[in-house]
């Protein structure tokens, strides 16, 4: 059971690898990654997916993943924040006719 649990979850997780890259070129991830071009096409998504599922636990508490968190939340826009309710301190106004 627990095996076919991981199974599902490297799936969606090598799905996602794909997806993210077809957004850039072989070209644009060797350059990044400062490799050769056909070492990117040779990458076993697979594998990566596989290990990325059965380290999951590790990344949940390292500090790679706060550092990735803390970058993720300095490039999104920051949530504007509701207005407070009133509360009895505040004072209300009146209007008479």
């Amino acid at each position: 059971m627990e095996h076919a649990s991981y199974s599902k979850r490297i799936n969606e997780v090598e799905t996602e690898l794909r997806c993210r890259m077809m957004q850039k070129t072989n070209r644009e991830l060797a350059k990044q990654a400062g490799w050769h071009e056909s070492k990117v096409s040779r990458l076993n998504i697979r594998d990566m997916a596989t290990m990325f599922v059965l380290l999951e636990k590790v990344w949940e508490t390292s500090l790679i993943r706060e550092v990735a968190r803390q970058a993720v939340e300095s490039v999104l826009p920051q949530k504007k924040k509701s207005p407070a309710a009133p509360t009895d301190g505040d004072s209300q106004i009146t209007m008479n006719f």
